[in-house]
């Protein structure tokens, strides 16, 4: 299908209160009709803390040592 237009829809459904607000649970995603993806989401928190040590780049691993190379 490269290069052709498609029809991309998503639907959201099974709406839950969290929190005085409400918000879909399930979320299906259809291209030309056909469901081509599905989410169902099992839990929502809002206003949750989060350790910062989530967000911090990843500490590169180190260099494979070198081998020596056999003498003469």
């Amino acid at each position: 299908m490269q290069g052709a237009e498609v029809e991309m829809e998503g639907f959201l459904s099974n709406y839950k209160e969290v929190n005085g607000m409400v918000v879909p649970h399930y979320i299906e995603n259809r291209m030309n009709g056909e469901v081509m993806s599905s989410v169902t989401i099992e839990s929502i928190v809002f206003d949750e803390d989060i350790d910062a040590d989530l967000f911090k780049k990843p500490v590169a691993p180190a260099a494979p040592a070198t081998p020596e190379m056999p003498k003469k």
